[in-house]
């Protein structure tokens, strides 16, 4: 008996999202152009721990544009940029231990080389950094035993200041 050959072409992606896996898998793609071998469709194994948000935009958009149909097989762990890619994908298909995650940015530590962090501590740090400047704020503000509410005349003078400082940050076209 003999085994049908799959018609579409299979790509295998095993590892960290990069921009050398995104420029290997291009080269892939054009080597099947070239040959005159490629398929109307495209299935794409993918195992990853996640890697390079860019980097997986890329690859999504180079598949979408050079395939009709593309199906992600996820046989194993494809987390953070993994997902990205999988957001392309016209269908998914998982394994028994296949997963997707969250998509969680990351930055570059700006002085440590080779080194990231969340995106969201950074976020969580500024939303704490906020809430303790606030808290600061009213202690000092109404904190104090002398504190009593401003005139109407300050009040007015404040609230001008305000509209003017608004009306000066709204410059969008009539």
């Amino acid at each position: 008996m003999e085994k049908e050959k799959y018609p579409d072409d299979v790509f295998l992606y095993y590892g960290e999202i990069s921009r050398e896996g995104y420029g290997l898998l291009s080269s892939a793609i054009e080597s099947r152009i070239a040959e005159g071998k490629k398929a109307e469709k495209a299935c794409l194994i993918l195992i990853t721990p996640g890697g390079d948000a860019d980097a997986a935009f890329r690859i999504a958009r180079a598949l979408r544009h050079h395939y009709s149909h593309l199906d992600v097989l996820i046989p194993d762990l494809c987390k953070s940029a993994g997902t990205l890619i999988c957001i392309a994908a016209d269908r998914l298909i998982f394994g028994d231990r296949g997963e997707i995650g969250p998509l969680d940015v990351q930055i570059s530590k700006p002085d440590e080389f080779f080194e990231s962090m969340s995106g969201l501590n950074l976020i969580q740090a500024l939303n704490d950094l906020r809430d303790q400047m606030l808290e600061s704020f009213r202690r000092s503000f109404f904190g104090h035993s002398c504190w009593r509410p401003p005139s109407n005349k300050a009040s007015r003078r404040v609230r001008h200041r305000i509209g003017q400082s608004i009306h000066l940050a709204d410059c969008r076209p009539d």
